[in-house]
């Protein structure tokens, strides 16, 4: 062994583990006294994972405070459901957090909906990564388009949309092709009833 290689071994094996770690990006459920925190990608069975944290703390919970990049719609919007079922509230601290494509089904969940932190963020396509709520049309790796647009993905999340009665943003699901996001400034958030309030709930 070189000892060029010797040198670089331990970051090379903190590179694999953190590799290997990649699960860990799911969304994963963590109760924090009356909050509810969902953070990483939307997997297809992590609605069953936070469904039972809902149960598990029932009565406890007040808020859903979310971070994360989208995933798969399908179990966002069960999530959503039990959102609204059990009459919490969804936030999104733009300071903070990015909530894009399918974790703004999440959002639409609340049954209010705190923006908060937005003041910067103005109406716009933009790159993915960043902070605040994030719009796109949906996409799927089936797709061989070079975007991997997925007109049913995207026909999803408008019907989400419309079933949480906040028809105004679904044409926000066609204002970015998948590769980017349409961020949305807090004015427009609240002129459209995508938010209830820009301040902390």
């Amino acid at each position: 062994m070189s000892q060029l290689f010797r040198s670089f071994a331990p970051l090379l094996a903190l590179a694999a583990i953190a590799g290997f770690a990649a699960p860990a990006l799911a969304l994963e459920p963590t109760v924090h006294g009356s909050t509810l925190v969902l953070r990483g990608l939307i997997h297809s069975g992590d609605d069953l994972a936070v469904i039972a944290a809902i149960e598990a703390a029932r009565g406890q919970l007040r808020v859903v405070d979310l971070d994360s990049p989208g995933g798969k719609i399908t179990p966002a919007v069960e999530i959503a459901r039990r959102i609204r079922a059990d009459g919490l509230v969804t936030l999104v601290d733009a300071n903070r957090s990015n909530c894009a494509s399918a974790c703004t089904v999440l959002f639409a969940g609340g049954v209010r909906r705190h923006y908060v932190g937005a003041e910067g963020i103005v109406d716009a396509v933009a790159p993915k990564g960043g902070h605040g709520l994030g719009y796109h049309e949906g996409h799927t790796s089936l797709s061989p388009d070079g975007n991997r647009y997925s007109g049913a993905a995207t026909a999803q999340m408008i019907a989400a949309y419309h079933e949480f009665g906040m028809p105004q943003a679904a044409p926000l699901a066609t204002r970015a092709p998948p590769e980017k996001l349409w961020r949305v400034s807090s004015a427009s958030a609240l002129a459209l009833g995508i938010a209830t309030s820009t301040a902390r709930p």
